[in-house]
């Protein structure tokens, strides 16, 4: 059951990620922006417009996670899906400008 299983902080590395994800972004330059990605028909821009209204909705939402059960589910649980997401973006930005 989700309630049982340890719980690990994901904020430090959510925090790391979006640094390296500013740094990133902060060099770019006007071809870069508009790179296409993996992400269909997605150009950088796109897909760092995505994380950006993620963080929004992260200062917005005060819901109980639902998308994972009709239960109670812990909210690092959440947070630990975002930090996933958050990862599989920036990779795919980074692959479209050819940026390790």
């Amino acid at each position: 059951e989700l309630a049982d299983l340890p719980v690990r902080d994901p904020r430090p590395a959510i925090t790391a990620e979006r640094d390296d994800l500013v740094v990133l972004l902060a060099g770019f330059t006007d071809a870069e922006w508009v790179a296409p990605t993996e992400a269909g028909h997605r150009t950088g821009t796109d897909v760092a417009l995505h994380l950006l209204d993620d963080e929004l909705g992260w200062l917005s939402r005060a819901e109980p996670v639902v998308w994972a059960s009709t239960g109670p589910v812990p909210r690092w649980f959440d947070l630990c899906r975002d930090l996933t997401e958050r990862w599989v973006h920036q990779r795919q930005i980074r692959d479209a400008v050819g940026r390790p």
